[in-house]
């Protein structure tokens, strides 16, 4: 009985603390992806850098979204 208890409360925790850590980093994305684009398309790049430099930020947004 208590570890479904358990699982109950774990999942009623996790699914809006994940939804917000990634609600939160897709913004903070967002801002930054503008600039890329904006600075690549003005220097004449391929547009597979910015996606590259985007996925290299994501862990450093996901630890700017945990506290």
């Amino acid at each position: 009985m208590l570890a479904r208890f358990d699982r109950y409360m774990a999942r009623l925790i996790a699914v809006p603390l994940f939804a917000t850590l990634m609600i939160a980093a897709m913004l903070l994305l967002l801002e930054k992806m503008l600039k890329l684009f904006d600075f690549v398309v003005n220097e004449g790049g391929p547009a597979s850098v910015v996606w590259r430099m985007l996925g290299n930020l994501i862990p450093q947004y996901l630890g700017l979204g945990i506290p």
